[in-house]
């Protein structure tokens, strides 16, 4: 029997070799296991029993090394990403466009929606490339608060997109304005809707999205950290920008509604701070 297995072994050498690289692989204590959700290849780290080995961590070495590049890459770009579309809508850079390019300066903002939309596309294009491993997948009744997460944060989208000035958002009331040889209209500040109740519904509808979205892996954890700082600093540079264009308007708002999400009314007590 002994002399069998010793010709087995010298037989089909190469046999041997997978037998004892599958016998390291098991007493690793890294491994870096692929799943796939949505069709995406994942990768799931868990303990082994025994020590580490060379063989058998090298793999999980390199998926490591290369995953601490992604999260670099990732939190780099957007990070770029967001400092730009806060950039572009400045008073300086507003001033900057009007003095050198005076007869097209009502095209700015679409152009910026345009630019802004097209970017954002190929950053996420490019992230969906990236090997990420998974950390969270929101298990069964994890599944119920996700989704009504969800929910809440497209109903935030809708709600606003009913309440703000679409065109001029957009920059086709400017555009309309451009074409007919006119001076392109003021935004107009609105409280009615959602507006009445929280002052921004987009920028609460975001912070939702961003918690709940997808399963939760390295790669997008990164880029979710780094949206919802963005969102929160956005807010704040934006409610600075919209006390300088109203004023005492803007702060009598800012007093009456909260900013993200509604106020708990209290009996005999009314106003308070955003």
């Amino acid at each position: 029997m002994a002399d069998q297995e010793d010709g087995s072994s010298q037989a089909d050498p190469a046999a041997g070799t997978a037998s004892r690289q599958r016998a390291a692989r098991k007493d690793t204590l890294f491994t870096a296991d692929p799943l796939y959700i949505d069709g995406r290849q994942r990768y799931q780290c868990k303990a082994g029993r025994g020590g580490p080995t060379t063989a058998g961590n090298s793999g999980a070495a390199r998926i490591l090394i290369g995953g601490n590049a992604n999260l670099l890459w990732t939190g780099i770009l957007v990070t770029t990403w967001c400092v730009f579309h806060s950039l572009f809508v400045t008073h300086w850079w507003d001033r900057l466009v009007r003095r050198r390019l005076p007869r097209t300066h009502p095209l700015a903002r679409l152009v910026y929606v345009v630019f802004s939309t097209l970017s954002f596309l190929g950053m996420t294009a490019w992230i969906r490339t990236l090997d990420d491993r998974l950390l969270w997948a929101w298990p069964g009744p994890w599944a119920v608060l996700r989704w009504a997460g969800l929910g809440a944060a497209f109903l935030c989208f809708w709600l606003g997109m009913r309440a703000y000035d679409n065109r001029t958002f957009l920059g086709l009331s400017q555009l309309r304005a451009w074409l007919r040889g006119r001076p392109a209209p003021e935004p107009p500040f609105r409280r009615t809707g959602v507006l009445g109740t929280i002052r921004h519904p987009w920028y609460t509808g975001s912070l939702l999205f961003f918690v709940f979205c997808l399963p939760v892996t390295d790669v997008n954890l990164v880029w979710r950290g780094v949206f919802f700082l963005y969102t929160l600093i956005g807010a704040e540079l934006e409610e600075r920008k919209l006390l300088r264009d109203l004023g005492p308007a803007y702060a009598a708002y800012r007093r009456q509604v909260p900013r993200f999400f509604p106020r708990l009314k209290r009996p005999g007590r009314r106003g308070g701070s955003g």
